[in-house]
């Protein structure tokens, strides 16, 4: 575990694109929102889930290893990937929520 631990805080740009791979399924999910199916809402819950979590931490992820002194070029490199990571997360949260809330 402390081995996983040490790769993750070495590598923040792949932690940034494996944020980016999961929110790759979000994406899909927010265009076709309206035609999941019966279980939409655990499956788009577990999604967001899976892909706000991985966002976060790579964040911190980001914060701690320019704590520790990592290039600049790396770090505005891993935080542009985590921006396109974000949006999608971020359209799918807004579009669950307003299902949820909206009138049944």
């Amino acid at each position: 575990m402390t081995r996983l631990l040490h790769l993750i805080e070495r590598w923040p740009l792949g932690v940034s694109i494996l944020a980016l791979i999961a929110s790759l399924s979000t994406i899909g999910m927010v265009f076709g929102f309206g035609n999941l199916g019966f279980h939409s809402d655990r499956i788009v819950s577990a999604m967001w889930v899976l892909s706000f979590c991985l966002s976060c931490i790579a964040v911190v992820n980001l914060i701690r290893a320019e704590s520790r002194g990592l290039s600049s070029t790396k770090i505005a490199l891993s935080v542009v990937v985590l921006c396109f990571a974000f949006v999608p997360t971020v359209c799918l949260g807004l579009l669950f929520l307003a299902h949820i809330g909206g009138p049944q």
